[in-house]
């Protein structure tokens, strides 16, 4: 009897280790500047805008590079929401490229310590547009994003698999005929969910089933006496 108990308590063990570990952990804070262009019907959202920071838990790293991204199509305006809102569904890219500053040194030009070239590339999972007031925009979506190797390596973070972020883009803008263009970007961010790596999730499930099953031992036995 002991001996199962001491097996439950390993489970559980496991669960618990499994539970906090996640994929990702690189997000971007976007500056002003850059430009949004959807030309109607069914097309999908498309822009650029500046990134000002990469960030790693509560470290931040100053950054000079671009973000370019195209949604999924249009889905459809919401139903039973105001009609200054528009739904794209799933695809499209999103790649950002630059110079990361990570050993912080601050210089001008990127040297030999920091990580320049295409650093991260995604596609959306979805993505809203509404209206927020008569001039102004947001996009929020959510992201699966990949890091390239290299920036991969240095934060300790899987390169194959995909983490998920919530993406968000506020700029000035306004319709006509269906269509928006803006080249007034005012900020926005990209910013990791915790996701659980298939690993946790692996220990998750093991711990979770094994811990099920000797309970219900530890009942039978219990009954027989």
């Amino acid at each position: 009897m002991t001996r199962a108990r001491n097996m439950l308590a390993v489970c559980f063990a496991l669960a618990t280790l499994g539970a906090p570990a996640w994929a990702g952990s690189i997000g971007l804070q976007f500056g002003p500047g850059g430009k949004v262009v959807f030309n109607g019907g069914s097309n999908p959202l498309m822009g650029t805008a500046n990134v000002a920071d990469l960030t790693s838990g509560k470290q931040t790293f100053p950054e000079k590079g671009s973000l370019s991204f195209t949604t999924g199509k249009l889905s459809g305006k919401l139903s039973g929401l105001k009609p200054n809102e528009w739904l794209f569904g799933a695809g499209g890219k999103f790649a950002f490229s630059g110079c990361a500053d990570i050993d912080l040194d601050h210089d001008k030009k990127c040297d030999k310590k920091d990580f320049k070239g295409s650093l991260l590339t995604g596609d959306f999972k979805s993505a809203e547009l509404f209206k927020t007031s008569k001039n102004t925009f947001t996009l929020d979506g959510q992201i699966w994003v990949i890091l390239s190797p290299a920036l991969a390596k240095q934060f300790g973070i899987s390169s194959v698999v995909p983490y998920l972020a919530n993406f968000s883009l506020n700029f000035v803008g306004a319709v006509h005929s269906g269509k928006i263009h803006s080249t007034n970007v005012l900020g926005g961010s990209l910013a990791p969910t915790p996701v659980p790596e298939p690993t946790a999730l692996v220990l998750l499930g093991f711990g979770a089933v094994l811990a099920t099953f000797i309970h219900t031992m530890l009942r039978a036995r219990s009954a027989e006496m």
